[in-house]
């Protein structure tokens, strides 16, 4: 199937679920990536929107963890990670997504470790469908050496995506509410 059917049928999978449902699932996939090993140093990661999985109890388990988090801030067709913390205050920014306040200035190195990735849909092999925009694969273009996790509901992985361009570039591990996992 190509991106934009693996997005419809993620999608409708995803709003068929239950909002307490959707709630453990967000705590059963931070604890996965959690207890996978994979976090540590410099973490990427991002405020999510009310259709993706709720990023905010990872969020919370990596500043607890003693990981500094960037989360991203898009401007026209760039994204930038900035600082995030427990405290700072936040505006909705590009695509109403929420963005720290004053932390336009303290970007992210590009030497980073991780960055958790959302995704609208991914297969088995990390082949990830996302909005569309390519601000990871641009990302991930200029930071091959940052571990890519795709993180999101176990509803969202579908058989295959085969329309994959060459600029695309596929997620290393998925965690989920099922578990956190290496792609092959």
């Amino acid at each position: 199937m190509n991106k934009a059917q693996a997005r419809q049928i993620a999608r409708e999978r995803v709003a068929a679920m239950r909002d307490a449902e959707r709630a453990d699932a967000a705590q059963a996939a931070a604890r996965a990536l959690i207890d996978s090993g994979l976090l540590r140093g410099c973490v990427l990661a991002y405020l999510s929107l009310p259709s993706e999985m709720d990023t905010q109890p990872l969020l919370d388990a990596c500043l607890a963890r003693g990981c500094t988090v960037y989360v991203p801030v898009v401007r026209g067709e760039t994204m930038r990670f900035v600082r995030y913390t427990r405290d700072c205050e936040m505006r909705a920014g590009a695509y109403g997504i929420r963005e720290p306040i004053g932390a336009e200035s303290d970007a992210v190195p590009i030497a980073a470790d991780v960055c958790v990735t959302p995704m609208a849909a991914i297969d088995a092999h990390g082949n990830r469908a996302g909005k569309g925009k390519g601000y990871y694969d641009r990302y991930f273009a200029v930071a091959p050496s940052c571990v890519r996790i795709g993180y999101g509901y176990d509803a969202q992985v579908v058989d295959a995506i085969d329309d994959v361009g060459a600029h695309d570039v596929p997620m290393q591990y998925l965690a989920t509410e099922c578990g956190c996992r290496e792609l092959r």
